[in-house]
C-alpha cells in the first residue's frame, strides 16, 4: 500500500482538484493510513491531465504567468548594449521569475527559475558578450556610413 504522508505530498495537486485524491487513491486500512490506487497507473497521467481544474491552471500558470514575465524582462532584454552587465541581467531575470511564479499552483518558481537558468540563461550568459560586441560593431559601422554620407 501507499502510505497517506506520500499522497499528502501532492497537496499541491490536490489544493487545485480535490477530487482527484479520490479518482486516483481509496483507502485500504483507515486505521493506518495506508492507499492503494483506485485506478491503473498508466492512467493516471491521462486523469490529471484531463482534469478541468488542472487545465484551467496550467493555462494559467504557462500562459499567464510567463506572459507576466515575458513583459517584464522584454524591455531589458531589447535594451542590450555596451553598457549591459551580463551578471547584473541574469540576475534580474532570475529575480522576477522567483517573483512572476511565486502564485503558481502546479509549478514551483524556484523549479522554473532553476530550469530557465541551466537551459537558457548559462547559454544566454556566454553569448551576452558576443551580443553587446555585435551591437558595438554595428553602431560602429552605421557611423562610419553616416559619415561616408555626409562627405
Amino acid at each position: 500500500g501507499i502510505p497517506e504522508v506520500d499522497i499528502n505530498s501532492l497537496e499541491r495537486l490536490w489544493k487545485i482538484s480535490p477530487q482527484l485524491r479520490e479518482e486516483i487513491f481509496t483507502c485500504v486500512d483507515e486505521e493506518h493510513n495506508v492507499y492503494n490506487l483506485a485506478i491503473k497507473p498508466n492512467e493516471i497521467e491521462i486523469v490529471i491531465s484531463e482534469d478541468e481544474n488542472i487545465k484551467v491552471e496550467k493555462e494559467t500558470e504557462y500562459g499567464s504567468l510567463f506572459e507576466t514575465w515575458k513583459n517584464k524582462v522584454k524591455d531589458s532584454l531589447l535594451n542590450i548594449n555596451t553598457d549591459t552587465n551580463p551578471k547584473e541581467i541574469i540576475r534580474s531575470l532570475g529575480i522576477e521569475i522567483l517573483r512572476d511564479f511565486e502564485s503558481a499552483k502546479l509549478l514551483d518558481n524556484y523549479d522554473v527559475y532553476d530550469f530557465l537558468l541551466n537551459y537558457y540563461i548559462l547559454p544566454f550568459e556566454l553569448l551576452l558578450p558576443l551580443l553587446i560586441w555585435m551591437v558595438a560593431e554595428i553602431r560602429v559601422r552605421l557611423l562610419r556610413k553616416r559619415r561616408q554620407v555626409l562627405v
